[in-house]
């Protein structure tokens, strides 16, 4: 995909058809290449409705974590169907995808898998661009550590300091380091601009990943300042900010509710909240768990579905309500949990398997709890499940990859291992087309025919 096709491409995913045509992307001086977009935007709009393969541009991909039409392999190993491997420094964040450009964070020169390892002040946050089709390095650009930046221990050692998956829109690709601040770099590895939004800590570190909405960067800044934060995707001015936003680990999605409104909606403790994505006003709120959520919600149409973390249940919430709408929109309760992984909808469910390996299906029209599954020997858990047709990818820290039937069942299909790579596997799986690309503490790789 050229540049400027992958420009329009990621615009069009924010804008009516009718916006497009009459209102042409900011800084657009080559009206060829504007009319020749404009003609396919149509095409464009089936592709971000996720029908095809389209870029990978954030974290859990454009349909939070679901993808039809593509075929990745089912099984691996070391010496069978990996493309190619790239060692790129530690982290968690997942990898994104922009035409063949891969983007993915890692931290390096301090603790890189022993807390001995490396002087604190050493430490760097990475943004790393690698040809997804060859397994090239294209570019790296690196920020230095906030001197604020905990010192690796409690939990810090389970995910480290790059766990936050970058985000693009076709313009831009933006990296959030906690602490350390946001920062954004041309497709071609300049830098552009950096920010920072708090500096407080916790021992879990950060997590949540930034999101793009039209020509907003909005991140969960919970655990750096208690704030919710929108940012002129351009400048890195300041546009809104949310505060109270306490002990949340998630990253916030866009919810189109049924009068076709888009919401911008987050769960934190205490609250499910409903905000509009332009000005940060807050529409609704929902009474949720008295505790902290590491789990994203998903959403499909206008129905969302939040997982209240290790003590919460889960809950569907129908959007475009205003004030309090914790009896007026709750369409069912259910008795079921994930601390770390995110959900995803797979037809006529609500699926999601939690950091024990344990393994819950909900239908997600009536809340009905099918039978728990225990995945054998996947313990220990980080990464989200990844629904690919009827089948899912479920990646766990210590144990390989399975692939299982997109059934209640969750039969497992085939266990994939990389023996040679011994460090965790935390990152969220990403598809384009039939490739598989998964991310290691050290390296990304490329699985496919």
């Amino acid at each position: 995909m050229s540049d400027v096709l992958v420009k329009y491409s990621a615009h069009l995913r924010h804008s009516a058809f009718s916006d497009i045509i009459t209102k042409p992307l900011e800084g657009t001086t080559n009206m060829r290449d504007y009319f020749r977009f404009a003609m396919l935007s149509v095409s464009g709009l089936i592709l971000a409705a996720g029908t095809l393969s389209a870029d990978w541009l954030q974290f859990r991909g454009p349909r939070g974590g679901r993808i039809e039409g593509v075929n990745p392999p089912t099984e691996w190993n070391d010496s069978t169907r990996i493309r190619w491997r790239h060692e790129i420094g530690y982290g968690s964040s997942s990898p994104i995808i922009v035409g063949d450009k891969l983007f993915v964070t890692c931290y390096r020169n301090y603790a890189q898998g022993t807390p001995d390892n490396g002087a604190r002040d050493a430490l760097t946050g990475h943004t790393v661009c690698i040809d997804r089709n060859t397994g090239a390095m294209v570019w790296e650009m690196s920020i230095p550590a906030a001197t604020e930046e905990r010192a690796y221990e409690s939990f810090l050692p389970e995910h480290g300091y790059a766990s936050a998956t970058p985000v693009c829109d076709g313009m831009r690709v933006y990296s959030y380091f906690g602490a350390s601040g946001m920062v954004a770099y041309s497709l071609d590895g300049a830098e552009l601009w950096k920010v920072g939004l708090g500096t407080e800590t916790s021992g879990f570190g950060s997590g949540g990943s930034p999101i793009v909405f039209e020509n907003l960067v909005i991140v969960n800044a919970s655990v750096e300042s208690e704030s919710l934060v929108a940012l002129n995707a351009e400048t890195s001015e300041q546009v809104w900010k949310v505060e109270g936003v306490k002990r949340s680990w998630g990253t916030p999605v866009i919810v189109t509710a049924a009068d076709g409104s888009q919401e911008l909606v987050i769960y934190y403790e205490d609250f499910l909240k409903g905000f509009n994505p332009r000005t940060g006003e807050e529409l609704w709120s929902f009474t949720g768990v008295a505790d902290y959520v590491c789990p994203s919600v998903v959403a499909e149409g206008d129905v969302i579905y939040a997982v209240g973390g290790r003590r919460g249940n889960t809950f569907a919430v129908r959007a475009g309500g205003r004030g309090d709408i914790t009896e007026t929109h709750k369409l069912w309760e259910a008795d079921a949990q994930t601390n770390v992984p995110s959900p995803v909808v797979v037809g006529d469910y609500l699926m999601f398997v939690n950091q024990q390996g344990r393994a819950a299906c909900i239908n997600r029209h009536t809340g009905e709890v099918l039978p728990e599954v225990r995945i054998e020997g996947s313990a220990n858990v980080y990464a989200s499940l990844l629904s690919v047709g009827d089948r899912l990818y479920l990646v766990s820290r210590r144990n390989g990859t399975y692939v299982l039937s997109a059934t209640p069942e969750m039969t497992v299909l085939a266990l994939n291992q990389i023996a040679s790579d011994e460090s965790d596997f935390n990152a969220s799986p990403v598809v384009e087309g039939n490739m598989l690309y998964l991310r290691s503490n050290r390296f990304v790789y490329c699985v496919g025919d």
